[in-house]
Parts: structure tokens; C-alpha cells; sequence
């Protein structure tokens, strides 16, 4: 990945947790290792992701760091776009070792597309 952005749409303390929505906005720029010998290929296009972290603090630091993301949607925009909204795909997935070839399918019952980035908001200047 690169090029990466980072939206923050939410920011909220209470008591010692602190709460964050974020959206994350990357170029597809490198390959996806998924094992040591299963990789996702890139295809240079921009992925977008709404993710939401959740921090505890004990004495003024992090002392627990939770982030939650739909893998499904990630995967989905890392497939070819021909291949996106389909219900199966067929990924772009390599594989070094020549005993083990890989084919993947993935079924998703998934109908609606990524949300379309949004102009930043007032607050999201609190962090440069």
C-alpha cells in the first residue's frame, strides 16, 4: 500500500477508553502477502476502508489497542474490477510453491458497492 490518507470522522473520550471512526483511503500499489507463498497481486487503484479503534489507557497511556474493519470489503476492492460485485471471484492469487497450485474462489453475499469518499470535515483538521 501506498499513498495512504487517514480520515478521522470521530473522536470521543469516556472515562479511560478513547474511541476513534476513521476512514483510510490507500493506493494498491504492492502485493498482498497472505502467506509466505500466497499472494494477492496489486492493480494500482485506491482502496477504501471504514475502520473503528477503540484504546484503553491505565495512568495516561495506551494500555489495549482494538480496530475493527470489514476484511470482506478490503478483499473485495483487492479483486480486478471485473470480478468486483460478482458473487464469485476469482482473485488474482500467486503461489511460488509448484506441488501446492492455488485457485481461489470467494463468495460473498454482498450487493452494494464501497462508500464514496466524503469532503473532510471541520474537526478533521485536528490532526494536520
Amino acid at each position: 500500500m501506498s499513498d495512504v490518507d487517514i480520515q478521522i470522522d470521530a473522536l470521543d473520550v469516556f472515562a479511560n477508553k478513547g474511541f476513534a471512526e476513521f476512514r483510510v483511503a490507500a493506493t494498491f500499489s504492492g502485493p498482498f502477502v497472505i502467506e509466505k507463498d500466497v499472494v494477492i497481486e496489486p492493480h494500482g487503484q485506491r482502496l477504501l476502508l471504514g475502520a473503528a479503534a477503540i484504546a484503553d489507557f491505565e495512568a495516561g497511556k495506551i494500555k489495549a489497542l482494538r480496530a475493527y474493519f470489514d476484511d470482506a470489503t478490503l478483499l473485495e476492492q483487492m479483486l480486478p474490477a471485473e470480478s468486483r460485485g460478482s458473487r464469485q471471484w476469482a482473485a488474482p492469487i500467486t503461489s511460488s510453491s509448484r506441488t501446492n497450485p492455488i485457485r481461489a474462489t470467494f463468495h460473498c453475499s454482498r450487493t452494494n458497492s464501497p462508500p464514496a469518499p466524503r469532503a473532510p470535515a471541520a474537526a478533521d483538521g485536528i490532526f494536520g
